[in-house]
């Protein structure tokens, strides 16, 4: 990542107007967690050529790191407008509604994703996760544990499902089920730390605080 840090800084000495370069050392500042030098490198990339999609989707998701979802959105639909026909840049503005629990936005950004590259399972499976968690809002339970059901058949990757299902079972009164799914969402990614706090509940919930202590 130095090296590669140290020759993007050299092409944009040699070439300050090298939206590449600038755009590379970006990519680089952002993997060094540099996010105040990344977002500059990425503005100068936008300030050379304001039709930059690759630099709106970056600099959108460094701020989506950052639990920055505004300005996240608008580089998103900065992208969108630039690549209107391009999946991933709808799916990036998408992700965004659904972390923030704006389920219905969500799922009207992965329909249009799904419009752009029919038969992508994981899209499929967020926008059923979206439908899912606006089922569980207007208290249509079994509905909502169809969906993340449906969804688990795939054994998908992404913690965020097996941890939301937890959190719906819990909410139906399934501890034991509940459990489970907690458990999955930390096996897929042992860095999850939601799911850990939900494990301690659960199990407090359960009356085993030397479990829930464990969490």
């Amino acid at each position: 990542i130095v090296a590669a840090r140290s020759r993007a800084m050299k092409t944009v000495a040699v070439d300050p107007r090298h939206e590449g370069a600038w755009n590379n050392l970006g990519i680089v500042l952002d993997d060094l967690k540099k996010y105040d030098e990344a977002v500059a490198a990425y503005r100068k990339v936008i300030a050379l050529n304001p039709k930059h999609p690759l630099a709106h989707i970056n600099l959108g998701l460094l701020f989506e790191k950052e639990n920055d979802p505004d300005r996240a959105i608008r580089e998103f639909e900065k992208a969108c407008a630039l690549l209107p026909q391009n999946p991933d840049a709808h799916f990036n503005i998408a992700n965004v509604y659904y972390n923030i629990g704006l389920y219905d936005e969500a799922e009207r950004k992965y329909k249009k994703t799904l419009d752009l590259k029919p038969g992508s399972i994981p899209v499929k499976h967020f926008l059923m996760a979206a439908q899912a968690q606006m089922a569980n809002q207007e208290k249509t339970f079994d509905k909502a544990r169809a969906l993340y059901e449906s969804i688990l058949e795939d054994k998908p990757g992404e913690p965020i499902f097996y941890n939301n299902f937890g959190s719906l079972l819990e909410k139906m009164g399934d501890y034991p089920g509940a459990l489970g799914a907690y458990k999955e969402a930390t096996r897929l990614d042992p860095s999850y730390a939601i799911s850990y706090f939900n494990l301690g509940y659960i199990c407090d919930r359960m009356m085993n605080a030397r479990r829930a202590i464990g969490y």
